[in-house]
């Protein structure tokens, strides 16, 4: 599976073998960063005012978590085996 985001503000779940769309996913804004995937979770962030960073069920695409950070998601996350480190345009 490959996940990739877009400026269209969705998150997108293709089956690399076939070219076929597994789920989309709508965010708050674009999507600039790239996703993170572990342990079957997509981890993603997205680059509006809000800066809504989420945690996605990777088979469905279904939202496990949203959380606000208050202002644009400008990275990709870091993922740690108890930690996950997140960028935004204020640090």
């Amino acid at each position: 599976v490959v996940v990739a985001g877009s400026r269209d503000k969705r998150l997108y779940a293709i089956d690399a073998a076939t070219g076929k769309q597994l789920w989309s996913f709508a965010a708050a804004g674009q999507i600039d960063a790239s996703p993170v995937v572990v342990n079957g979770r997509v981890y993603v962030g997205s680059c509006d005012d809000d800066g809504f960073f989420y945690t996605l069920d990777l088979k469905t695409g279904k939202e496990l978590h949203k959380l606000k950070l208050d202002a644009a998601v400008t990275g990709s996350a870091a993922v740690g085996p108890d930690c996950l480190l997140v960028g935004t345009d204020r640090g």
